[in-house]
C-alpha cells in the first residue's frame, strides 16, 4: 500500500527508534532515527557541531542492563577503541554525547 503514512509502525519488528544529543550541537534534543543509523546520522539530525565542540571527544552513554556504559568514539586517547563516528551503530535510548 503506497498511501501508507511514514509515522505507521513498521510490520516486521521495529524499524526507527529515539536517541538524545546532548552537548555542543546546534540543536539538542531527542530524535528519531532509523535502524542502523550512526553516531554521525544523530548529529546531523541536531544540525551539527556548534563552533565550540570537540568532536575528538564524542561519547555514548548506552544502558546495558542496569549499568550505565561510556562508549568512547573516535577519541585520541590509547584507551580509545578508535572508532570512527560514522560506523558506530546506536541503540534505542543512547545518548550521544558532543564535549
Amino acid at each position: 500500500m503506497s498511501g501508507t503514512p511514514a509515522s505507521a509502525p513498521a510490520l516486521h519488528g521495529e524499524q526507527r527508534f529515539s536517541v538524545s544529543v546532548v552537548g555542543e550541537v546546534k540543536t539538542a534534543g531527542l530524535y528519531e532515527l532509523e535502524k542502523g543509523s550512526t553516531v554521525l546520522d544523530a548529529i546531523v539530525r541536531a544540525n551539527g557541531f556548534t563552533e565550540f565542540a570537540s568532536p575528538s571527544g564524542l561519547s555514548i552513554l548506552r544502558l546495558e542492563g542496569t549499568r550505565l556504559v561510556r562508549i568512547l568514539v573516535d577519541d585520541d586517547t590509547e584507551t580509545s577503541a578508535g572508532v570512527e563516528p560514522d560506523t558506530v551503530l546506536l541503540r534505542p535510548g543512547d545518548m550521544v554525547v558532543v564535549p
